[in-house]
Formats: structure tokens, sequence, C-alpha cells
């Protein structure tokens, strides 16, 4: 089998990752590319926020995943445009992998953008995953339901530009329930990107402006 190549891990398998063990809807059977070991590395980071990213925001994200990954920090994230993207190419800058987690089927890559992109990550060791089998048509609910394995997956979240209605707040809402720490970039109460993240920071999410706030918080040495 290559790297390339789809497989799948059903729930009852030993190495299915524990952590999506522990929410409420884990699904039966993740179908991957690339590196398995991933799936249960003990550091995990996720980066979110969203598509119609400013070009600072996706500066921020890039920065944030590539401190993370030379400390050797995986980052997780959905590998849409914007945010998402800028936090996987930021990842492949470091020294760790990156998990991109899909809403659809393997067999295809959306937005088609990205497809070097993925293969690049698979390209160097990181992994590729979806709960939906090859073929499966791509519904809008798909995305939002991706979005539990995202935050599951990992010890906390990050999210930057989060508007007021943005699937970007749809992860960090399942992250509260999977007690998960959610941590935001604060921005401009001028700027509507950042409605949603600066609302999750009234709530009680943790402000960060760097990587090591982070890694201080989930006392990741």
């Amino acid at each position: 089998m290559t790297a390339n190549e789809i497989t799948y891990l059903k729930q009852s398998d030993s190495n299915f990752p524990q952590s999506l063990r522990e929410i409420s809807s884990c699904p039966g059977i993740l179908y991957f590319k690339g590196n398995k070991d991933l799936f249960n590395y003990k550091k995990k980071i996720a980066i979110v926020g969203t598509r119609k990213a400013s070009k600072a925001g996706q500066a921020i994200a890039s920065q944030l995943a590539k401190d993370l990954s030379q400390q050797d920090v995986v980052v997780v994230s959905g590998l849409a445009s914007g945010i998402d993207r800028a936090a996987h190419e930021g990842c492949l800058k470091g020294v760790a992998k990156t998990i991109a987690v899909l809403g659809h089927g393997l067999h295809l890559i959306y937005p088609d953008e990205n497809k070097e992109l993925a293969f690049q990550i698979i390209r160097n060791d990181g992994l590729i995953i979806s709960e939906y089998q090859s073929g499966h048509a791509i519904a809008p609910h798909q995305f939002l339901e991706r979005n539990r394995l995202i935050s599951g997956l990992c010890q906390g979240i990050i999210i930057i530009e989060a508007p007021k209605r943005s699937g970007a707040l749809n992860t960090a809402n399942h992250a509260l329930e999977q007690n998960r720490d959610v941590f935001v970039v604060p921005g401009s109460i001028l700027d509507a990107n950042y409605t949603g993240s600066n609302n999750l920071i009234k709530q009680g999410a943790y402000p960060i402006t760097s990587a090591q706030d982070v890694l201080d918080a989930m006392n990741f040495k």
C-alpha cells in the first residue's frame, strides 16, 4: 500500500484515534491517505477560520502553524480556502506534520485549487481523512459535520477571523462540547471578520497573540 492509496480504520480497530472515541458522535469508520501514526499523536492543535480571509489573517494562520510545527505540534485543519489553507501551508514550513479533515470522499479535493496542497501534505508524511466513502456526493451539511472531527482530533483549537456566521464558530462549539480548549486571535471591532472571534473571547475563550501562548496553556513541552 502506498501513502496515496485510500484505506480505512474501523472504530473497533486498536489504532483508531482515541480522542475521537471520546466524542458523542464518533464515526464508525474513517477513510484516509497518508501517515496513520498521526491519528494518535499526542500534540495536535486545530487552526480554523473564514474562507474569505484577509491577507493579514492568512499570514497570522501561517505563522502560528509554522511556530507550532517547529515545536513538534501537529496542525489540523479542513483544507478549505483562506485560513485553513494558510494553516496547512504554514505547518509544512515547520518540522511537524499536518492533518486535513475533508467534508467529502477522498476521491476528490475541494476546492480544486487545493489539489497540489493535498499532494504536498501526503508527500510530507501528513494525513488526509474523511468519514465519507469515495464517490459520496458533496452536500453542504457535511462540511459542518466534519467540524466535530477537526476539534475532536485535537487538544485545542485556534480561531482566526471568524465572522458572525462562520463554520469556524461551529467548530468552536463542538470543541467546547468536547471539553477542548478554544484559543482566539482577537481583532478590530470594526472588522466583520472578527465579530464572531471577539464574541468567543467575551464568552471565555483564551485570547492569544503567539504560538507560545498556546504552548504554555496546553503545557506542551
